[in-house]
């Protein structure tokens, strides 16, 4: 993953941590993975605490998406756990989704719109038989003839 493109979801999600808009245990790891490395120094301490304050201020996020980036560039084991962190969120985020979107009954056909698989198997049971059947009755018919 693009070291910016890292450092921009990792702090969109500790910032959606820390504002209440993203619970769990992926969002809180990210959070925490970011939140140690920012306050390692006294201008990350700083950053991070503006950002703790206003987790929704864009000036406020854009500071610590630059200070994640230079983390994420000069230690490729943090950029490695932030990376990974960042995935197992997303894909924590995408299963929830769609196991709420399921329960919603979004991405569902409207009634009478979805699959039918016992008429269908029915129907192609019933086409079976009568190519069977049509199939016995022509053969009869051909050899009744030609003898």
């Amino acid at each position: 993953m693009d070291k910016g493109v890292l450092a921009q979801r990792a702090v969109s999600l500790s910032s959606d941590y820390l504002s209440g808009d993203r619970a769990g245990v992926a969002a809180g790891s990210v959070h925490s993975l970011v939140a140690q490395r920012l306050q390692r120094t006294g201008y990350g301490a700083e950053v991070y605490h503006l950002l703790a304050e206003q987790p929704g201020n864009p000036l406020r996020r854009r500071a610590a998406v630059e200070l994640t980036c230079e983390c994420v560039e000069d230690d490729p084991e943090f950029a490695f756990a932030l990376e990974l962190a960042v995935r197992q969120a997303a894909a924590l985020s995408t299963v929830a989704a769609r196991r709420l979107g399921a329960a919603a009954g979004e991405g569902a056909p409207p009634p009478g719109h979805g699959p039918r698989p016992r008429r269908r198997a029915r129907t192609w049971g019933l086409l079976a038989v009568l190519l069977i059947l049509g199939g016995s009755v022509v053969g009869s018919l051909v050899l009744s003839l030609s003898v």
